[in-house]
């Protein structure tokens, strides 16, 4: 019987064993609220409260990484507000000093006809083994929609060289397909039976997961494995079942 060194490559390779830089993840707020888009409405208003509960609230926060290493923050920093540029849909690539104006435009180009509620928000889940751990989420609800909308992206980046770490980088591509097998029966197992053929259907191993002490936890958004109704499902995998899942 051989247990397969699954995390020789993934964390212990990063960089020294056990050390990882110092991080602090900083959060610079937008809270903006604005009726611009509604003055082709006010006619059909008819009350200031049914005027003001149709404005367009956006909330955005602004990644700003702190630590010990003036080099990798930066990057790590950089990484998060390209993709936050990307969902205000901008090719600015921003600094602190431009943020006003990006929120402008993201203000722009989301506004519509009937009011809604957008906003963009970051969190940090600390670092394991040298790998750096983030989430973007963006959603919000549309003025009549049937229901909100949202999504979360995960970031795992190399504390030492400010890299992205991937699923491929952690496990070989026999060993992720035997996860994913495990991942699923679990999932399977622990699902309501209505969401059995769903999940059975859609499921794949997700990119969004989070390392801790005691394994690893994967998360879906809305839609990637199931209906709307499913929610946002999540499997949680302990090292010791994912040891006996690739022994041989």
């Amino acid at each position: 019987m051989k247990i397969f060194c699954i995390l020789i490559f993934g964390f212990f390779a990063l960089g020294s064993f056990g050390y990882s830089q110092s991080l602090e993840l900083k959060i610079q707020k937008f809270d903006i609220h604005d009726c611009s888009s509604l003055d082709s409405m006010l006619l059909n208003q008819d009350s200031l409260y049914e005027y003001e509960r149709k404005c367009n609230h956006f909330y955005i926060e602004w990644p700003l990484i702190y630590g010990e290493s003036a080099w990798i923050n930066p990057r790590i920093e950089q990484k998060l507000q390209e993709y936050i540029c990307g969902l205000i849909q901008s090719d600015q690539i921003d600094t602190v000093e431009y943020t006003s104006n990006l929120t402008d435009e993201f203000v722009l180009k989301h506004n519509r006809d009937a009011s809604a509620e957008w906003d963009i928000s970051c969190e940090y889940y600390g670092s394991f083994k040298n790998v750096h751990q983030f989430s973007v989420s963006h959603g919000g609800y549309y003025y009549g929609a049937a229901h909100g909308f949202g999504y979360t992206q995960y970031f795992h980046l190399n504390s030492i060289t400010g890299n992205e770490i991937h699923l491929q980088n952690l496990f070989n591509e026999m060993d992720l397909e035997k996860l994913s097998s495990f991942t699923l029966n679990k999932m399977i197992k622990e699902q309501e039976e209505i969401w059995v053929d769903d999940v059975k259907n859609a499921f794949f191993l997700s990119e969004n997961f989070v390392l801790e002490a005691n394994g690893i936890t994967f998360y879906y958004n809305a839609y990637e494995i199931g209906p709307y109704a499913m929610g946002y499902p999540e499997i949680s995998i302990t090292w010791e079942e994912i040891q006996s899942c690739l022994t041989r």
